[in-house]
């Protein structure tokens, strides 16, 4: 078995990289969403035809976009913090690159589950976490060297 290492410099500022990208698109999509008026009449009429949008329905509709920022900002934030440990604290394993891999599939699934194909923010997400599974499989997990590393 060969000995484990940190992860590389280089890698780790990739996967920031990625993972800010990610963070960032999530924060600019839901001021986009909070922000537009329309959307909010829009999203009310649809989900209470028979009420008048007021502020009980405004609170509502910007709790639910915060929360579905959340579930948005809660994966690509974990890569990160995970890439952190592994870079400073925490070896390298191949069971955390799986987990890196498992949680940005989960995260392409959640993104394409949406299916708001209207939204420049649904392919952006997409290729983005495309890319990210692409190099954490291929850039960290199968180049990965076991004669050591670097601190």
């Amino acid at each position: 078995m060969g000995e484990k290492r940190h992860l590389s410099a280089k890698s780790f500022y990739i996967l920031i990289v990625l993972a800010s990208i990610l963070v960032l698109a999530a924060s600019f999509e839901a001021l986009i969403i909070v922000k537009d008026g329309n959307l909010f009449i829009q999203w009310a009429t649809e989900n209470f035809p028979d009420s008048r949008p007021d502020d009980i329905l405004f609170t509502q509709y910007v709790s639910s976009n915060l929360a579905l920022y959340f579930l948005k900002v809660v994966i690509p934030s974990t890569i990160a913090i995970m890439a952190f440990v592994t870079h400073t604290k925490a070896k390298l394993s191949p069971l955390v690159i799986y987990i890196w891999v498992i949680l940005s599939f989960g995260g392409l699934a959640y993104t394409t589950a949406d299916m708001n194909f209207q939204s420049v923010f649904f392919y952006l997400n997409g290729f983005i976490y495309t890319a990210l599974i692409l190099y954490i499989y291929f850039g960290v997990g199968i180049s990965r060297d076991n004669t050591g590393g670097e601190n």
